[in-house]
């Protein structure tokens, strides 16, 4: 069992690493970039969105953000019928 200046010590460890995990995970979200996003989703069809899905270009949960319920719709057919979900 640890003895009252080990306890406070644990916890100040497990708080400053929790701080620094989220700093960093804050600069991550701010340093982001979505314009590549928003820009596929204006200009890519919806066959070329799943075929970039499909061969690992993008991922599902950066482009799926920018793409209407009706888009998304038709992405996940056309993956459906290609049998990505197997």
């Amino acid at each position: 069992m640890k003895n009252s200046k080990q306890a406070i010590r644990h916890k100040c460890t497990v708080i400053d690493g929790t701080i620094e995990l989220f700093t960093g995970w804050l600069k991550e979200v701010n340093n982001f970039d979505d314009r590549k996003y928003k820009e596929l989703a204006k200009n890519k069809t919806d066959k070329e969105i799943a075929d970039m899905l499909i061969n690992g270009e993008i991922s599902d949960n950066d482009i799926l953000p920018y793409l209407s319920f009706d888009r998304v719709k038709s992405v996940c057919d056309i993956l459906e019928q290609v049998g990505y979900f197997a």
